[in-house]
């Protein structure tokens, strides 16, 4: 409980109010800064014995920190008896607490009691006072949760005690604005999950849509008619060959004309990359792109997180490749789940990781890209390596692989018929991505406790009177 006995209504308002200089930002006239402390009564659980089974499987709902959901907690994976509540520092927290993960790794979770509940003792409960809306209080602290998490550290393990909880300033309105705020946030949170959902929704629709086109791609059916209007197409061996300057051995394709079987280390100049030197500086300065797993981000990349200088390149395992090569990782735990490949338009580098494709041609590099795209979960059954911890992939297995090669008009074709199809629709996905609703999320949190919702009447009393109403009656 808060201690208030003796104490003048003076010498309490000094001790529940945050001093100006304090105070992280202005708020409307009719609200506070003050302690939070002051607006709750804080405490925390504890955990009986586990050497006696008789304190278990009571009634008596047990929340720990792994039952902490950053909503109401209405479901808890443990229960203890009335023994075990009374042979422990566990407590009963009333219906509309508010819980907090002090240590571990919830660390900073929360959850709104929706429950009479006892908890362990890394929750810091608090039972908000007659002058504090309890789900008001609650979107305070989600809203600070990384704010709290920071205080927190500074020892071997983070940890946001009760006396760091006690003292941190709390925003607090008239409660009808309280009340207003926390409305407004869960209406807008609605609309933002209903949001998410239906992107959730089409993104699935989209796997869905592409996974058929790009089929449908890579056994001719999208450019039929192209074939049948066309009964003088040239077969594609005669390009290859010109290109590759070079007879590149192929295999005829039945049923699809002019098409031709090839395989990707004849097709393709293939190149391995490095990493130059961490200890030389002047390496990691210069202007030129050097590709890693984590730059994986989309299929066309228009910049990489690290750039390396031309000396670098001269003196290390990488090597400059064309804009337009194609990309792929063979060894990462992004393996495990997906297979990324990426075109970069400039010239750039890649790490030993990664494996780069160059036919020459910019249309044969953008069809092999979007294959593998098409046939991901195909490569990855067949050329995982098996029993590594590390996903990786059997290169020289991988480069054996023969690609389904269409002459080059049709092609080209091809090209423009997923383009039609596909790149709008990822481009608006990624944009989507861009959106970031938790992200969104937040800033809507730090608006509401800076009065910028439009839900502040300035003509309403007060906090203060509020406040001291709630000094008063703890005084008696």
């Amino acid at each position: 409980m808060i201690k208030t006995k003796g104490k003048s209504m003076e010498e309490l308002l000094e001790e529940a109010l945050v001093p100006k200089e304090e105070q992280p930002y202005e708020v409307p006239e009719n609200w506070l800064w003050v302690r939070s402390g002051k607006v709750a009564n804080w405490g925390s659980g504890g955990t009986p014995s586990r050497k006696y089974p008789e304190y278990y499987n009571g009634n008596i709902p047990w929340i720990k920190t792994g039952d902490l959901n950053n909503s109401i907690v209405d479901e808890v994976e443990e229960y203890i008896s009335e023994e075990g509540l009374a042979k422990s520092s566990a407590k009963i927290f009333p219906k509309g607490s508010l819980a907090i993960a002090m240590y571990g790794a919830t660390i900073g979770k929360l959850g709104i009691l929706g429950l009479d509940a006892a908890t362990n003792q890394a929750c810091a409960v608090g039972h908000p006072l007659k002058l504090l809306n309890p789900v008001y209080m609650y979107y305070f602290f989600l809203s600070n949760k990384q704010v709290l998490i920071n205080l927190g550290k500074g020892g071997a393990q983070p940890n946001i005690s009760q006396l760091v909880i006690k003292s941190f300033p709390f925003v607090l309105p008239p409660l009808n604005e309280q009340e207003r705020i926390a409305d407004k946030i869960e209406s807008l949170f609605a609309k933002i999950d209903e949001a998410k959902r239906l992107i959730a929704e089409a993104k699935a629709s989209f796997e869905l849509r592409r996974a058929s086109i790009l089929d449908k791609a890579f056994r001719g059916e999208l450019t039929r008619e192209l074939r049948a209007d066309n009964q003088n197409i040239q077969d594609v061996s005669y390009f290859i060959n010109n290109l590759r300057q070079k007879e590149v051995k192929t295999e005829i394709l039945a049923d699809l004309k002019g098409w031709k079987l090839v395989q990707l280390k004849d097709l393709f100049s293939i190149y391995g990359g490095g990493t130059p030197s961490k200890s030389k500086e002047d390496y990691w300065k210069g202007s030129i792109p050097w590709l890693s797993p984590k730059d994986m981000k989309s299929n066309y990349l228009k910049d990489t997180m690290d750039h390396i200088s031309n000396e670098a390149v001269d003196n290390s395992a990488v090597k400059l490749l064309n804009g337009g090569s194609v990309s792929i990782v063979v060894r990462s735990g992004i393996l495990k789940h997906s297979l990324p490949v990426a075109i970069l338009d400039t010239p750039y580098t890649i790490n030993q990781d990664m494996k780069a494709f160059d036919s020459g041609d910019c249309n044969i590099n953008e069809y092999l890209l979007w294959y593998i795209i098409g046939n991901e979960r195909e490569f990855l059954t067949i050329y995982s390596k098996s029993g590594t911890t590390v996903g990786s992939i059997v290169f020289e297995k991988f480069k054996n692989h023969y690609l389904p090669l269409p002459p080059y008009e049709e092609l080209k074709q091809i090209l423009i018929l997923i383009k039609k199809f596909i790149i709008k629709e990822v481009k608006t996905t990624q944009l989507i991505d861009e959106l970031q609703v938790e992200t969104l999320k937040q800033s809507i949190l730090q608006k509401a406790f800076r009065s910028e919702l439009g839900t502040n009447d300035p003509t309403e009393e007060s906090a203060i009177e509020l406040l001291k109403e709630a000094l008063n009656s703890q005084k008696k």
